[in-house]
């Protein structure tokens, strides 16, 4: 049953809490608020609130723009929620609960926060279609308010059957407020889109799979979620995530190469895949750079250490030869060079000094 709400926080620490899972399951979908006019003038992601907690209850109503309002199309239409629903993506409309449950959620009981909703919606829209966003909005508050307690108690899935199952339970959890329309209307794209990035990161992540079993069965499932959503998958544009999921992709049979310019060879034409050319010899550039840097230094430590070793000279002789062959190595840099070394002498005494008086 649903309890009073003891604190005012309570709120903003639910639609949180259900964020925050989504978050470590690296699952939960970047919402995309539209630069075009909507039925919500008022954008705002659930976990990027309007205002700040602490200021929403002394700041006055008017002080936020309101939705523009809602109309039916013709006098023939069933009903405002069916307009709504025909009219309005999901996730648009969820970004106005959003900001009823941030800005109404200082208040000491449920029954309390949904007569400011009401009061509000009254306010700013007609009577009618108050009442029809009101329709919606109540029983979606009750959810995700049942919904966070029951995740506050659950443990976080490791596999992906559990991460499957745990994002199916949620839906469900959902159904049984909402029915199933409204889920899918509020919460399809989410769920489509969370069921997605698991499949992917599973097949991507298989040290079982070949590059070409791997990439064949995620051909497979891009065209499953555009046949079930009727749109393209929600991959990543980000080009260097794109590049960094190719080597994952590929990264068993770069393991099992025969040689080293084999691999680099293969390493390269990834890239071209994701970067453009100039990008790419940048890319090279820079590797090219810190190979021959570390080069540099590990023949520079091979050469020190031999003269650490050699008993013939004194130790003024050794210090003089150490500087002359920073100086051959590094250039201008050799003085870096000796101070760092200082330094990590200096730590490395006082960590034995602190190891002889245990």
């Amino acid at each position: 049953m649903m309890g009073a709400l003891h604190y005012p926080s309570r709120w903003i620490w639910g639609m949180l809490l259900i964020l925050f899972a989504g978050l470590v399951l690296y699952l939960y979908p970047q919402a995309n608020v539209s630069e075009e006019k909507g039925l919500f003038t008022q954008k705002t992601l659930a976990h990027e609130p309007a205002v700040e907690p602490e200021k929403a209850k002394a700041l006055p109503v008017s002080s936020f723009a309101a939705p523009v309002f809602l109309k039916k199309e013709n006098a023939e239409s069933r009903d405002l929620v069916s307009d709504l629903m025909a009219r309005e993506k999901g996730e648009d409309v969820r970004a106005l609960f959003a900001w009823l449950t941030q800005t109404f959620g200082q208040v000491a009981d449920l029954v309390g926060h949904l007569d400011a909703v009401r009061g509000w919606l009254m306010e700013n829209y007609d009577a009618e279609s108050a009442e029809a966003i009101l329709a919606v909005y109540e029983p979606y508050i009750r959810s995700e308010m049942e919904l966070a307690e029951y995740l506050a108690v659950q443990s976080l899935p490791r596999t992906r059957e559990a991460r499957l199952a745990f994002w199916e339970d949620i839906r469900n959890f959902r159904i049984a407020y909402m029915g199933e329309v409204h889920t899918e209307w509020l919460f399809g794209r989410e769920m489509a889109e969370s069921r997605y990035r698991t499949e992917r990161v599973d097949i991507v992540s298989d040290p079982g799979m070949t590059s070409s079993e791997k990439l064949q069965a995620l051909e497979k499932l891009d065209a499953a979620y555009a046949a079930e959503r009727e749109e393209g998958p929600p991959v990543s544009q980000n080009a260097y995530q794109q590049y960094r999921e190719l080597l994952e992709v590929h990264k068993r049979d770069l393991a099992h190469m025969a040689s080293d310019g084999e691999r680099q060879e293969r390493i390269r034409t990834l890239r071209l895949e994701t970067f453009p050319e100039d990008v790419v010899a940048r890319m090279e550039a820079a590797e090219y750079h810190i190979r021959t840097e570390e080069e540099r230094e590990k023949a520079y430590r091979n050469e020190r250490n031999s003269l650490a070793e050699d008993s013939r000279l004194d130790a003024e002789e050794k210090n003089r030869q150490v500087e002359q062959l920073q100086a051959r190595y590094f250039g201008e840099d050799a003085e870096s060079i000796r101070r760092r070394e200082r330094i990590a002498a200096a730590l490395q005494e006082r960590m034995d000094a602190a190891g002889q008086r245990k």
